[in-house]
């Protein structure tokens, strides 16, 4: 799907503990950007991790490896109230982006 659609970037949630994980692929100044903005429109705090590959984040990895485009996760100690309200508040964001 990613190939026959030319996905420009993606956001994942997963459990966690609080934070919005970013790798920028080639496109470093864009997703950096965009990192900049999710970060600041949902509160959490942002790890640029460059550590490779390393299995905790397995669709957003091979996205941003295979693609070389912005790969975005959420993590999140809780998936009610507050937190599902800034999931889908930068959902939207990112579509827009």
């Amino acid at each position: 799907l990613c190939r026959r659609s030319d996905v420009r970037h993606i956001m994942a949630v997963q459990g966690g503990e609080d934070r919005l994980y970013s790798r920028c692929g080639a496109e470093k100044e864009k997703g950096a950007l965009m990192a900049r903005i999710l970060e600041l429109s949902s509160g959490f705090s942002r790890d640029e991790s460059t550590q490779g590959l390393d299995g905790r984040h397995g669709f957003a990895d091979w996205f941003e490896h295979e693609f070389s485009r912005p790969a975005f996760v959420y993590e999140s100690k809780s998936f009610s109230g507050e937190a599902y309200k800034i999931f889908e508040e930068t959902a939207v964001l990112s579509a827009i982006m």
